[in-house]
């Protein structure tokens, strides 16, 4: 908080930061990039994803950093031929069927077609 967006000391403070938040569980894989913070939690784990994400949201309070829950969304992975549907586990936050994360469309259907069809239109464009 107080760091201009799009400076060039931002991403090296939000890393400094964030140093000290570490997942609860060995299991969850925690990535930190510039200003956003990006974790996965697998099916089968230790810690429930609504565990870890209320640790994130606690970690967040007492180090009096602001969770944009606007921007914070939910994506399960699947494959294709997968037809169960899984009640969302994150009380007030979207599920999304496809997320960029580091200019890279995810599709929950582990396809890239998104992605593909994305980047062939910037490329037409220009």
């Amino acid at each position: 908080m107080g760091i201009v967006q799009g400076s060039g000391l931002g991403p090296t403070l939000y890393i400094v930061m964030t140093s000290d938040l570490k997942p609860l569980s060995v299991i969850n894989i925690l990535f930190k990039f510039a200003n956003d913070t990006t974790f996965l939690v697998p099916e089968n784990t230790d810690i429930d994803i609504s565990v870890e994400f209320e640790h994130f949201c606690f970690w967040a309070k007492v180090n009096h950093m602001i969770m944009n829950l606007l921007k914070t969304k939910e994506i399960v992975f699947c494959r294709p031929s997968a037809r169960s549907f899984l009640p969302s586990c994150l009380t007030g936050i979207e599920r999304v069927v496809s997320a960029k994360l580091l200019g890279v469309t995810f599709c929950s259907n582990l396809k890239f077609d998104e992605h593909v069809k994305y980047r062939r239109h910037v490329i037409q464009k220009h």
